[in-house]
């Protein structure tokens, strides 16, 4: 007698369950665009979108962990491709980190997520989270550059991730000035040719 595939069962969502959490993430996404992280409460969520406070505490613990789902649901993850030439590989995951800090909705959110992992120890471990996320698939392309010798063995892949990203990211939310392809250049050349030294 063949048992019933509980499994797959499990897996799928009820598409009323579906449309309430998409409703929620993009009320908390307008409220967290709107006022910022501190702005981002469970009850104007509610309000916002149509959803019942209980429903939502029964998808989320807290705005903690809802907040985290609203910057998973509004970022992507970063491409960057391995084809043997990490100088271009770099700039060309650079030139999509700025495409995303020029036009994309999680750019308006990040000081958000700055500000709680900064304001907020109970976010703070799952803001650290998703950052090392975003962060990963470039440090996994340097480490990778210095295993096959592209890069000197005494790299150390989180501090070139910073030396890279870091220029974009200053310059989009502290001085703001543009991103611009000839600003992605700049500093591919300068950092690597660092490294190289």
């Amino acid at each position: 007698m063949a048992l019933p595939d509980t499994e797959g069962a499990e897996t799928r969502l009820d598409p009323r369950v579906e449309r309430s959490r998409a409703a929620i993430i993009e009320a908390a996404q307008a409220a967290v665009l709107e006022n910022g992280y501190r702005g981002l409460t469970i009850e104007d969520v509610s309000v916002r979108s149509g959803v019942a406070k209980t429903t939502i505490y029964r998808h989320w613990p807290d705005r903690a962990a809802l907040l985290v789902d609203v910057f998973e649901s509004l970022s992507t993850s970063q491409m960057v491709p391995d084809t043997g030439d990490v100088d271009a590989d770099l700039r060309t995951a650079l030139l999509g980190l700025a495409e995303g800090l020029r036009n994309a909705a999680w750019a308006g959110a990040m000081p958000s997520l700055i500000e709680a992992g900064e304001r907020d120890d109970e976010l703070r471990p799952l803001v650290v989270s998703f950052v090392e996320r975003r962060r990963k698939p470039m440090r996994d392309r340097i480490a990778a550059a210095v295993r096959t010798g592209e890069l000197p063995f005494d790299v150390e892949p989180d501090l070139a991730v910073a030396m890279l990203s870091g220029p974009l990211f200053y310059r989009r939310f502290i001085t703001r000035q543009p991103v611009s392809p000839r600003v992605v250049e700049a500093i591919v050349s300068t950092v690597l040719a660092g490294l190289r030294a």
